[in-house]
C-alpha cells in the first residue's frame, strides 16, 4: 500500500507525502492500489528501471507518492496531467559519412594523438569513400556533445581466431572521459554488430596490446571472447 510505504522511509519526502494525503482522500478509493487508475499505471511506468539501473523516482515512495498528489491536483483542476520524464540517458548513435565531421577528427586525434590530423583525414576521406568495406559511428548526447566513437572493417585475409571470411574487425573504439561507464561502447559495438550483419558477417573479430588489461577487460565486458595470444616478428633484408 502506497500510503503505508509513504510514512517509513526517506524522511526528507515522507513528511511532504504524509501530508498531502488527506487532501486526496476523496480519489483514494479508485483502484486496488488505493490510486486512480491511469495514474498508478503511471507511476509504474515511470519507476521502471532505464539501461542503468535507476529508477525515475530513485525508488523513493513518497517523493512518488508527492509527485501523484501533484497530477491529482492537476487534474482536479481541470489540468492536463503529465508525470515529468527524466531526459534520456543512452546516447544517439549515427553514422559518419564526411571527413568534414569536425568532432570525428577530435575524438580520433584522442584515441592516435602520435598521429597528425592530416594522416588521420586522409584515412577519414578514404574511409568514407569505401562504405561497404568501413564503417563508422558516433555517440553523442541530446545537446550534441560527441562522447565516443567506433570504426569497424570488414577483412577478408586471416583474422586470427576467426572460422569465417569476410571478418567485421573492429579497428577503433574510443569514449571520452566524461561517457566512461555509461554504456556507451556498448551502444556502438551493438551499432557496429547491425553494420556486419547487414554485410554477411558472422563474427565480430578485435585485438589489443598482450599487456594492455584494460582493453582486455572492455572487450570482454562487450562480449568477445579471448582465441588466442601471438607474437609477431620482423627481420629487414639488405641486398647483398
Amino acid at each position: 500500500d502506497l500510503r503505508r510505504h509513504a510514512t517509513r522511509a526517506h524522511c526528507d519526502d515522507d513528511s511532504a507525502a504524509a501530508s498531502a494525503l488527506p487532501r486526496i482522500a476523496p480519489w483514494m478509493s479508485l483502484s486496488p492500489h488505493g490510486l486512480p487508475c491511469g495514474l498508478f499505471l503511471l507511476w509504474v511506468q515511470n519507476r521502471r528501471e532505464d539501461s542503468h539501473g535507476s529508477s525515475r523516482d530513485g525508488g523513493n515512495p513518497g517523493r512518488a507518492l508527492v509527485s501523484i498528489v501533484e497530477m491529482l491536483k492537476s487534474a482536479q483542476d481541470g489540468q492536463p496531467v503529465a508525470y515529468p520524464r527524466r531526459k534520456r540517458t543512452s546516447p544517439m548513435i549515427e553514422p559518419l559519412t564526411s571527413p568534414q565531421h569536425s568532432d570525428w577528427l577530435k575524438l580520433r586525434k584522442a584515441l592516435w594523438p602520435h598521429h597528425d590530423a592530416s594522416f588521420l583525414l586522409e584515412e577519414m576521406s578514404r574511409f568514407c569513400a569505401e562504405p561497404l568495406r568501413f564503417g563508422q559511428f558516433i555517440a553523442i548526447t541530446d545537446e550534441g556533445k560527441p562522447q565516443g566513437f567506433i570504426e569497424i572493417a570488414l577483412r577478408t585475409d586471416y583474422v586470427n581466431g576467426t572460422r569465417s571470411s569476410p571478418v567485421a574487425f573492429l579497428e577503433g573504439i574510443f569514449v571520452a572521459p566524461f561517457a566512461r561507464k555509461q554504456g556507451v561502447a556498448k551502444v556502438l559495438v551493438q551499432a557496429a554488430e547491425v553494420w556486419a550483419l547487414e554485410r554477411g558477417c558472422v563474427e565480430f573479430a578485435s585485438d589489443a596490446a598482450i599487456d594492455n588489461e584494460t582493453s582486455h577487460a572492455m572487450h570482454r565486458a562487450l562480449g568477445f571472447a579471448e582465441t588466442q595470444r601471438v607474437v609477431f616478428f620482423r627481420k629487414a633484408l639488405a641486398a647483398d
